[in-house]
């Protein structure tokens, strides 16, 4: 559990997530969906074929990145479902990528590694903590 801003964190093991999302099969919902109406998918085309556009000004954003070492230690379906991908607007979704592939010493404790590279060895619940505190300390302008 996590407190983010006025926001309460509660998060699940992957493997919790994965199950209960491969038993909710893979029909449409709505970004953000509560988890008795969480979907998922085994892709991310499978994903946006089904949910459509982000919206105007906005792109799919996942909070725990869909990298391929994400998807393998994970499972497709902890990483594209409506609980993990959300709608951005395109000008945060960019900073948060660049940040991402940044080097910043004061949160990886490292000169040589990315954001990225960093965040890719901490656990599912690490990454999706974060994962919402990046969101919200750049739309602050906290970093």
């Amino acid at each position: 559990m996590a407190v983010i801003g006025n926001t309460v964190v509660i998060s699940l093991p992957a493997t919790a997530v994965a199950m209960a999302a491969q038993d909710m099969g893979s029909g449409g919902a709505t970004a953000g969906a509560s988890p008795a109406s969480l979907k998922s998918w085994g892709s991310f085309s499978g994903l946006k074929s089904a949910l459509g556009s982000a919206g105007r000004g906005k792109q799919w954003h996942h909070v725990v990145e869909q990298t391929e070492s994400n998807v393998q230690r994970f499972g497709p379906h902890a990483i594209h479902n409506t609980e993990n991908v959300i709608p951005l607007e395109e000008a945060l979704h960019l900073r948060l990528s660049a940040f991402y592939s940044r080097k910043n010493v004061r949160i990886t404790n490292s000169r040589d590694l990315t954001v990225r590279q960093w965040l890719s060895t901490q656990s599912y619940e690490a990454q999706r903590a974060f994962g919402l505190r990046a969101i919200e300390n750049l739309q602050n302008g906290v970093w």
